[in-house]
């Protein structure tokens, strides 16, 4: 059975003991795929997210997400020591000639191939369990900020309570998909969209711990009023005055040639 902690549309979590709890009478396999939201087990704020998960057979998890190694960078771990040893171990012998007492090799998933563990032991040589567990209290705290912001605001609908880092939000009465096809289009914002059964809404994820919540505030600012402005067609020109676009942009929009609004970005803050 394979269970996700953190789906990647909704960012949900599965019961894992429920689950366990399925799968042991029966002797099947319980994996868990936690290569989004795995990560989650390094604070102990919300790692009783992943309560249970100890009863995994097999756990998998990306450093290059949540935990910011470079890509790529993946972990899988197994409950009974030397499973992958007995299941992927090969004896050729142009490959190995048992002279070493200890090989690797001889139970990775690939053969030659680079040293990807070496990114994960430097960053947490650098951030520490204290660096790791901060940085993750700092991506569930934007997400938290993030729905309160739109269930504040009337032009927006939550879609569902994040229980990981995806905020996903409608606009109300508009398509998520031209919207953000549209402000990509004007320069102003590059935000990604997802589906669940014919939902349809924009999904956001808060996974960079380094964003302020005056940025959040300006993607709000722009989904939420973007559709009420009169229909016209696309910004004929989109002019920066300052190199840092949340500093300050101004955007001009026109009708039919008739210059029609002007909305200018200050700190992140959209003024009329």
């Amino acid at each position: 059975m394979n269970a996700t902690a953190g789906t990647t549309v909704l960012g949900m979590y599965d019961p894992f003991e429920a689950l366990a709890q399925v799968c042991r009478p029966q002797g099947l396999w319980l994996h868990i795929d936690g290569a989004f939201g795995g990560s989650a087990l390094l604070s102990r704020q919300y790692r009783h997210l992943l309560k249970g998960c100890e009863q995994a057979d097999s756990f998998a998890w990306n450093a290059h997400k949540m935990m910011g190694v470079p890509l790529t960078a993946s972990v899988v771990l197994f409950r009974q020591k030397g499973m992958l040893r007995k299941h992927l171990s090969e004896k050729a012998e142009y490959l190995y000639q048992g002279e070493d007492d200890y090989n690797p090799g001889e139970y990775s998933l690939q053969c030659g191939r680079r040293n990807d563990a070496l990114k994960v032991w430097a960053a947490w040589k650098y951030y520490g369990d204290e660096g790791y567990e901060a940085r993750v209290n700092r991506q569930f705290a934007l997400s938290h900020y993030a729905a309160r912001q739109v269930e504040a605001d009337p032009a927006l609908e939550l879609v569902q309570a994040p229980e990981c880092l995806n905020v996903c939000f409608a606009v109300k009465g508009h398509s998520a998909k031209e919207l953000c096809r549209e402000l990509d289009e004007a320069g102003l914002l590059k935000v990604g969209y997802g589906r669940f059964g014919k939902r349809e809404f924009i999904r956001m994820v808060c996974i960079d711990p380094d964003l302020e919540e005056s940025d959040l505030d300006h993607v709000f600012a722009w989904c939420g009023r973007w559709p009420l402005w009169p229909e016209c067609h696309p910004p004929a020109w989109t002019a920066r005055l300052a190199p840092d676009f949340f500093q300050m942009q101004a955007a001009f929009y026109y009708n039919q040639g008739a210059a029609y609004h002007v909305g200018l970005v200050l700190q992140g803050g959209l003024v009329f």
